[in-house]
Protein backbone atom coordinates (compact mmCIF):
# COMPACT_ATOMS: atom_id res chain seq x y z
CA UNK A 1 0.00 0.00 0.00
CA UNK A 2 1.46 3.32 -1.05
CA UNK A 3 0.94 6.03 1.56
CA UNK A 4 1.97 9.64 1.97
CA UNK A 5 2.72 12.26 4.58
CA UNK A 6 -0.94 12.70 5.59
CA UNK A 7 -1.20 8.98 6.36
CA UNK A 8 1.96 9.16 8.50
CA UNK A 9 0.77 12.20 10.44
CA UNK A 10 -2.56 10.53 11.22
CA UNK A 11 -0.83 7.26 12.17
CA UNK A 12 1.47 9.12 14.59
CA UNK A 13 -1.31 11.08 16.31
CA UNK A 14 -1.69 10.20 19.99
CA UNK A 15 -4.74 12.30 20.91
CA UNK A 16 -8.40 11.25 21.14
CA UNK A 17 -9.39 13.58 18.29
CA UNK A 18 -7.50 14.01 15.02
CA UNK A 19 -8.68 16.90 12.82
CA UNK A 20 -7.71 16.95 9.14
CA UNK A 21 -8.28 20.24 7.33
CA UNK A 22 -7.31 20.24 3.70
CA UNK A 23 -8.19 21.47 0.28
CA UNK A 24 -9.30 19.48 -2.70
CA UNK A 25 -7.31 16.32 -3.44
CA UNK A 26 -5.08 16.69 -0.37
CA UNK A 27 -5.49 12.94 0.38
CA UNK A 28 -7.01 13.49 3.83
CA UNK A 29 -10.03 11.18 3.39
CA UNK A 30 -8.08 8.52 1.50
CA UNK A 31 -5.24 8.55 4.04
CA UNK A 32 -7.58 8.15 7.01
CA UNK A 33 -9.34 5.25 5.28
CA UNK A 34 -6.00 3.59 4.48
CA UNK A 35 -5.01 3.90 8.13
CA UNK A 36 -8.28 2.45 9.44
CA UNK A 37 -8.15 -0.44 6.97
CA UNK A 38 -4.48 -1.18 7.68
CA UNK A 39 -5.09 -1.28 11.42
CA UNK A 40 -8.11 -3.55 10.98
CA UNK A 41 -6.25 -5.85 8.59
CA UNK A 42 -3.35 -6.16 11.05
CA UNK A 43 -5.70 -7.29 13.85
CA UNK A 44 -5.26 -4.10 15.89
CA UNK A 45 -9.00 -3.36 15.62
CA UNK A 46 -10.23 -6.93 16.20
CA UNK A 47 -13.60 -6.75 17.98
CA UNK A 48 -13.92 -3.01 17.44
CA UNK A 49 -16.57 -0.92 15.70
CA UNK A 50 -15.54 1.85 13.31
CA UNK A 51 -18.30 4.30 12.35
CA UNK A 52 -17.81 6.35 9.19
CA UNK A 53 -20.38 9.12 8.94
CA UNK A 54 -21.39 12.02 6.75
CA UNK A 55 -24.39 14.34 6.80
CA UNK A 56 -26.28 12.64 3.95
CA UNK A 57 -26.18 9.10 2.58
CA UNK A 58 -25.94 9.78 -1.19
CA UNK A 59 -22.68 11.76 -0.95
CA UNK A 60 -21.33 9.26 1.61
CA UNK A 61 -21.88 6.41 -0.88
CA UNK A 62 -20.33 8.36 -3.78
CA UNK A 63 -17.23 9.38 -1.86
CA UNK A 64 -15.91 7.82 1.34
CA UNK A 65 -17.75 4.49 0.94
CA UNK A 66 -16.57 4.11 -2.66
CA UNK A 67 -12.99 4.95 -1.61
CA UNK A 68 -13.24 2.37 1.19
CA UNK A 69 -14.23 -0.40 -1.24
CA UNK A 70 -11.54 0.68 -3.73
CA UNK A 71 -8.82 0.60 -1.07
CA UNK A 72 -9.92 -2.85 0.09
CA UNK A 73 -9.87 -4.05 -3.52
CA UNK A 74 -6.45 -2.52 -4.22
CA UNK A 75 -5.07 -4.19 -1.08
CA UNK A 76 -6.68 -7.50 -2.15
CA UNK A 77 -8.75 -7.53 1.05
CA UNK A 78 -12.22 -7.13 -0.45
CA UNK A 79 -14.52 -10.11 0.01
CA UNK A 80 -18.16 -9.62 -0.95
CA UNK A 81 -19.19 -12.13 1.74
CA UNK A 82 -18.05 -9.59 4.37
CA UNK A 83 -20.24 -6.81 2.96
CA UNK A 84 -23.80 -6.22 4.15
CA UNK A 85 -25.24 -3.90 1.51
CA UNK A 86 -28.53 -3.46 3.39
CA UNK A 87 -26.90 -2.31 6.62
CA UNK A 88 -23.92 -0.72 4.84
CA UNK A 89 -21.40 -2.60 6.99
CA UNK A 90 -18.20 -4.46 6.26
CA UNK A 91 -16.43 -6.97 8.51
CA UNK A 92 -12.66 -6.88 8.13
CA UNK A 93 -10.69 -9.28 10.29
CA UNK A 94 -13.16 -9.03 13.16
CA UNK A 95 -13.56 -5.24 12.90
CA UNK A 96 -17.00 -3.94 11.95
CA UNK A 97 -17.01 -0.89 9.68
CA UNK A 98 -20.41 0.82 9.57
CA UNK A 99 -21.38 3.67 7.26
CA UNK A 100 -24.30 5.97 8.07
CA UNK A 101 -25.57 9.50 7.66
CA UNK A 102 -26.53 11.97 10.38
CA UNK A 103 -29.57 13.31 8.56
CA UNK A 104 -31.92 12.01 11.29
CA UNK A 105 -31.16 12.61 15.01
CA UNK A 106 -32.03 9.05 16.04
CA UNK A 107 -29.15 7.70 13.90
CA UNK A 108 -26.52 9.31 16.16
CA UNK A 109 -28.11 8.49 19.52
CA UNK A 110 -27.71 5.18 21.31
CA UNK A 111 -25.12 3.40 19.20
CA UNK A 112 -21.60 3.27 20.57
CA UNK A 113 -18.35 2.76 18.75
CA UNK A 114 -14.63 2.55 19.32
CA UNK A 115 -13.45 4.65 16.36
CA UNK A 116 -15.31 7.48 14.60
CA UNK A 117 -14.54 9.07 11.24
CA UNK A 118 -16.61 12.16 10.38
CA UNK A 119 -16.11 12.76 6.68
CA UNK A 120 -16.77 16.36 5.61
CA UNK A 121 -17.36 17.14 9.28
CA UNK A 122 -18.24 20.76 8.55
CA UNK A 123 -21.56 19.47 7.13
CA UNK A 124 -22.48 17.84 10.46
CA UNK A 125 -24.23 19.86 13.16
CA UNK A 126 -22.72 20.56 16.57
CA UNK A 127 -25.57 18.60 18.19
CA UNK A 128 -24.74 15.56 16.01
CA UNK A 129 -21.04 15.87 16.84
CA UNK A 130 -21.78 15.91 20.57
CA UNK A 131 -23.92 12.76 20.29
CA UNK A 132 -21.26 11.01 18.19
CA UNK A 133 -18.22 11.90 20.31
CA UNK A 134 -19.78 10.99 23.66
CA UNK A 135 -20.43 7.50 22.25
CA UNK A 136 -16.87 7.08 20.91
CA UNK A 137 -14.50 5.32 23.29
CA UNK A 138 -11.10 5.56 21.60
CA UNK A 139 -10.48 7.97 18.73
CA UNK A 140 -12.29 10.31 16.38
CA UNK A 141 -11.05 11.50 13.00
CA UNK A 142 -12.59 14.50 11.31
CA UNK A 143 -11.87 15.79 7.83
CA UNK A 144 -13.17 18.82 6.00
CA UNK A 145 -12.36 21.46 3.43
CA UNK A 146 -11.69 24.92 4.89
CA UNK A 147 -14.73 26.54 3.29
CA UNK A 148 -16.36 28.02 6.40
CA UNK A 149 -14.81 30.98 8.20
CA UNK A 150 -16.89 30.30 11.33
CA UNK A 151 -17.77 26.81 12.40
CA UNK A 152 -18.24 24.74 15.57
CA UNK A 153 -15.09 22.78 14.72
CA UNK A 154 -12.99 25.89 15.37
CA UNK A 155 -14.76 26.80 18.62
CA UNK A 156 -15.64 23.40 20.12
CA UNK A 157 -13.03 20.97 18.82
CA UNK A 158 -9.78 22.72 17.94
CA UNK A 159 -9.78 24.46 21.34
CA UNK A 160 -9.59 21.12 23.19
CA UNK A 161 -6.35 19.79 24.69
CA UNK A 162 -6.84 16.31 23.24
CA UNK A 163 -6.70 17.28 19.54
CA UNK A 164 -4.10 16.79 16.85
CA UNK A 165 -4.54 19.25 13.97
CA UNK A 166 -3.31 18.22 10.53
CA UNK A 167 -3.42 20.66 7.64
CA UNK A 168 -2.81 19.40 4.11
CA UNK A 169 -2.90 20.56 0.51
CA UNK A 170 -2.81 18.86 -2.86
CA UNK A 171 1.00 18.99 -2.58
CA UNK A 172 0.73 16.31 0.15
CA UNK A 173 -0.91 13.84 -2.24
CA UNK A 174 1.74 11.62 -3.87
CA UNK A 175 -0.80 10.08 -6.26
CA UNK A 176 -1.78 13.20 -8.24
CA UNK A 177 -0.88 13.32 -11.90
CA UNK A 178 0.73 16.36 -13.50
CA UNK A 179 -2.60 17.10 -15.21
CA UNK A 180 -4.51 17.03 -11.90
CA UNK A 181 -1.95 19.34 -10.30
CA UNK A 182 -2.26 21.73 -13.25
CA UNK A 183 -6.07 21.82 -12.88
CA UNK A 184 -5.87 22.52 -9.14
CA UNK A 185 -3.32 25.28 -9.68
CA UNK A 186 -5.54 26.80 -12.39
CA UNK A 187 -8.36 26.94 -9.84
CA UNK A 188 -6.09 28.64 -7.30
CA UNK A 189 -5.26 31.32 -9.90
CA UNK A 190 -8.95 31.85 -10.57
CA UNK A 191 -8.64 30.43 -14.09
CA UNK A 192 -11.80 28.41 -14.78
CA UNK A 193 -10.41 26.95 -18.04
Amino acid sequence: MKTGEVFARNANAKTKIVVNQGGTRSSKTYSILQLLIARAASGKYNGKVVSIVRKALPPLKRSVYRDFINILTDMELYDERNLNKTELTYDLNGCLFEFFSTDHPQKVRGAKRDILFCNEANEISLADWVQLIIRTSERAYLDYNPSDEYHWIYDHVLTRDDVTYIQSTYKDNPELSAEQIKEIENLRRGDPM
